[in-house]
């Protein structure tokens, strides 16, 4: 469905670029682009960035599932760490929360710069986002 998905021209640009951009860094396997995602947020009423082409569900990175390899500085969890830390990417939902140390001033080339969340839905996957134009 998430090639079908891209065939369709339901995928912005951006996440797209991004990627294949992900692509160069390490293997991944997709879970669903937009096709088979619920409308909205899990548990709220806000539509899922998946809704308008601009989040990717990764269920496998490298040769570890997700689930399989949620440890603390595991290699699935330095990367998700790493991609938070890139301009084009608003968010991330994965097992871990990423945030700047308790009074940082500004964000460094080091700083975390997506928005971060971890819940009980984002434990066997990783959900990464393109902001929306505008």
């Amino acid at each position: 469905s998430a090639r079908w998905d891209i065939y369709r021209g339901w995928i912005s640009n951006d996440l797209l670029r991004l990627v294949l951009d992900l692509g160069k860094e390490s293997k991944y396997h997709v879970v669903t682009l937009m096709s088979g995602h619920p409308h909205n947020v899990s548990g709220i009423a806000t539509m899922s960035r998946h809704t308008s082409g601009h989040a990717v569900d990764l269920y496998r990175i490298a040769d570890a599932r997700v689930i399989d390899d949620r440890g603390e500085a595991s290699a699935t969890q330095r990367l998700a760490a790493e991609w938070c830390m890139r301009d084009d990417v608003s968010s991330i939902g994965s097992p871990w929360k990423f945030e700047n140390a308790e009074g940082s001033e500004g964000a460094t080339s080091s700083a975390f710069k997506c928005r971060s969340f971890t819940n009980r839905v984002h434990q066997d996957h990783i959900h990464v986002s393109v902001a929306p134009p505008g």
